[in-house]
């Protein structure tokens, strides 16, 4: 009895262990993603000093390849 009871709650640590990976994997790649859109932004800002709406054209293009 007790070796099937700790078979189960080791299955259940194994089972959150695994769903906490697929969720870091997640978040990594959305902070990644952020974290490129910043430095796009801030170079884009810096390069278009003092021009009307410049910014958001350039942004545009480098994003949108």
């Amino acid at each position: 009895m007790y070796k099937e009871t700790l078979s189960k709650d080791l299955l259940k640590f194994e089972q959150v262990g695994s769903f906490t990976q697929i969720m870091a994997r997640r978040t990594v790649g959305i902070g990644t993603a952020v974290l490129f859109l910043a430095v796009v932004w801030l170079a884009v800002r810096a390069v278009t000093e003092g021009l009307d709406n410049q910014a958001f054209i350039i942004a545009a293009g480098i994003i949108g390849g």
